[in-house]
């Protein structure tokens, strides 16, 4: 199974305060904000509860699907786009659970994602659903398990030229990522999220761990891509879990 968000990951979030963020520019790779979070290097100031209890309540999901195959030895791909219209930082579980035509639990499995303020972005996990399942519906819930001031909220990833390659069985999600933070990033979530004919029909995550520079532009890929069927299209979502500096 792929690498999800730590506790240690999501303590990092919190401890730090990006030293500068970037212009704000328009996404290129598709639907939504193939956006960022932004890093931190001080302690956040919580904001008052019933301020935050408000804002959290606006995090919501817009769009969910899966993807699922005979040969996929029993494991769909829960995918979601998550919104934050806050302007918050926020770190968002999302709860997704399968079901079957009968509305009995196939499988469920819980990820995060750190969404910037103002930032929409896909998050993608793997889950148990058995071999040949009959799988009614996906659903995807989110719960708002920390957040506060994003100093730095227009600071992004975004990306561009994103394909569909497919070879022999196998798939992946390529593309370019271009970094408009002020500092240096590493280790940041990348998302690949399907679609044809406007829904959902799969995708897949990885961790880009090689240095990102400030304003640099790189390659990118996500492999083992699963979906139900050929997507007309895909779109890559990068979300940083902490920055680095200095390097």
């Amino acid at each position: 199974m792929k690498p999800a968000l730590t506790a240690a990951a999501i303590a990092t979030i919190a401890a730090l305060t990006l030293a500068g963020c970037g212009n704000n520019a328009a996404p290129t790779g598709g639907a939504g904000d193939p956006a960022e979070t932004t890093p931190a290097t001080g302690k956040p100031q919580p904001k008052p509860e019933a301020e935050s209890a408000a804002e959290k309540g606006k995090i919501h999901v817009t769009a969910v699907g899966y993807g699922y195959s005979d040969d996929s030895w029993g494991t769909a791909e829960a995918v979601a786009i998550v919104a934050n219209p806050t302007k918050l930082k926020a770190v968002v579980n999302v709860d997704f659970a399968f079901y079957d035509k009968a509305g009995e639990v196939l499988g469920q499995e819980t990820d995060t994602v750190v969404l910037a303020a103002g930032q929409t972005a896909g998050i993608s996990t793997p889950v148990d659903v058995g071999e040949n399942a009959q799988i009614g519906k996906v659903t995807a819930e989110v719960d708002v398990s920390e957040s506060f001031p994003d100093d730095h909220p227009n600071s992004r990833l975004i990306a561009s030229d994103v394909r569909y390659l497919e070879d022999e069985g196998t798939a992946k999600v390529v593309g370019k990522m271009r970094s408009n933070f002020q500092q240096d990033i590493r280790d940041y979530r990348l998302t690949a999220v399907c679609y044809a004919g406007g829904k959902i029909v799969g995708g897949g995550f990885t961790y880009q761990d090689a240095l990102h520079r400030s304003g640099a532009v790189k390659a990118v890929e996500v492999d083992s891509i699963l979906t139900t069927t050929r997507p007309d299209r895909c779109d890559l979502y990068g979300t940083v879990d902490y920055a680095t500096t200095g390097e």
